[in-house]
């Protein structure tokens, strides 16, 4: 009844009767059925602003059966570096990018489809959920589109696993490059990056396990697992191959709904281990690692959404999200974002009391992201066993937890430790670095967010 999310709290209590039975006595205190909210928030990004809102409406029983709608509609203005521009010229001092597009989440409690199946009656919770997003980045480099469709069932099959099953996931996503933009890419003549910046679709299935052991009533030892595996394009390739279909002859692949499609397999594992230390403190150890593969019908690289990248309030902190990797790859003009096939990454976080309201957490993170293959633009990129922990990038910091009880503020001040993205060979450690290497690429790093990290 709670998961339901139609009752504020829900209390059962008993009375004892004749021949030793009992009545149970259920109050449902019902909360608001329909809910809006409007947040906006502000962004800087290297000195660059920008501004991002939100409007969400939420109805939590739509059809009167617990039925669950919510609706988004999401937009940002901000000011980018320009990508076929290094430096920050008059134009990138005001917005020159907003992003725009409405999202709906739609959830059933129940089994669609799949209902009558047998052994599914002693699952815990069974939901259904279907989700779309239109979202349109526009910026002086190019114009995005991209329309996403979803639909799949969420498993309870114990208190603690739960899985999800998307057996149905498609994407169009829609370029228009500028022409200085597109010029730039050509001259280049990387196939990594171009593969980055052309049409696609994605259709495929996502399947993903979950364990949390976590106990909110109990300070212990606790373990958390999720491992997710995606998967695109495989069965269309092979139907168009046992068709006999012709390919697409400026590209060497085939298209769906006129356009060419993502093909690929991609694996991620999270694992975290909490341990308490006091009443009100403990150490968070966290491992994540990942890898994509591109296949056959695109397999100069993932698309970009699909991709990993390092970086950011909830990876490592020292960085800004795309702006790490891959490998020890030195990137003067810093013109493209960070993204790579591999990626590893570990954090531990002691987090402890200051006061009632405030907590505490010193951290260490580590890790990078990888390519799979040789590119040419790139060579320390490419993954490689012998050189993989001197790719390891590591930073290190403090934090402050503000917790307001239903939601918590989060700062984090971080500084890279090493940093294997120096040119020239030379020492990436803090330590061994002269003051102007250390100004250039071994700067202090704030991330705000809400909740924690992991």
């Amino acid at each position: 009844m709670i998961s339901l999310g139609l009752f504020k709290y829900v209390t059962i209590s008993f009375d004892t009767i004749a021949n030793n039975s009992l009545i149970s006595n259920i109050e449902l205190a019902p909360s608001k059925v329909q809910n809006f909210s409007f947040s906006v928030d502000g962004t800087n990004k290297d000195r660059l602003l920008g501004v991002l809102g939100s409007l969400n409406y939420t109805h939590n029983n739509l059809f009167h059966g617990g039925e669950k709608l919510l609706l988004s509609l999401k937009g940002s203005f901000e000011i980018q570096m320009l990508l076929t521009d290094n430096r920050q010229s008059s134009s990138s001092i005001r917005p020159n990018t907003t992003e725009f597009g409405p999202e709906f989440h739609f959830i059933l409690p129940k089994y669609f489809l799949i209902n009558r199946l047998g052994g599914l009656k002693n699952h815990i919770n069974p939901s259904t959920e279907f989700t779309g997003a239109y979202n349109i980045q526009n910026r002086p480099d190019f114009y995005r589109k991209n329309q996403e469709l979803s639909f799949g069932w969420i498993f309870h099959e114990r208190k603690k696993t739960t899985w999800h099953i998307n057996p149905l996931l498609i994407s169009l996503v829609d370029f228009n490059l500028d022409s200085t933009f597109r010029s730039l890419i050509n001259t280049l003549d990387n196939e990594y990056i171009l593969a980055s910046f052309q049409d696609h679709v994605v259709a495929g299935g996502v399947f993903s396990f979950e364990f949390n052991g976590q106990d909110l009533n109990h300070n212990s030892n606790s373990f958390y697992l999720k491992s997710t595996f995606e998967s695109a394009g495989g069965s269309l390739f092979r139907f168009h191959e046992l068709s006999n279909k012709e390919k697409n002859i400026s590209s060497n692949s085939y298209d769906f709904l006129g356009i060419r499609y993502a093909h690929f397999q991609k694996l991620t594992v999270d694992l975290r281990y909490y341990q308490p230390i006091f009443d009100r403190s403990k150490i968070v150890y966290r491992l994540y690692s990942g890898i994509g593969i591109p296949r056959k019908n695109l397999i100069q690289a993932l698309p970009f959404e699909k991709s990993f990248f390092a970086g950011g309030s909830n990876s490592l902190r020292a960085w800004r999200a795309r702006s790490l990797g891959p490998g020890s790859f030195y990137d003067s003009n810093q013109r493209f974002d960070k993204i790579g096939d591999i990626k590893f990454e570990g954090n531990i976080e002691t987090r402890f009391p200051i006061t009632e309201l405030v907590e505490g957490a010193l951290f260490v993170d580590f890790g990078n992201v990888w390519l799979m293959g040789f590119d040419s633009l790139r060579p320390e990129g490419k993954f490689n066993w012998k050189t993989s922990i001197d790719d390891l990038a590591v930073g290190a910091g403090f934090g402050l937890r503000f917790n307001f009880e239903f939601f918590i503020l989060r700062a984090d001040l971080a500084i890279p430790i090493k940093n294997p993205g120096l040119p020239d060979n030379k020492n990436s450690w803090i330590f061994n670095s002269s003051r102007n290497l250390r100004k250039e690429f071994f700067p202090l790093q704030l991330n705000l967010g809400i909740g924690y990290p992991f």
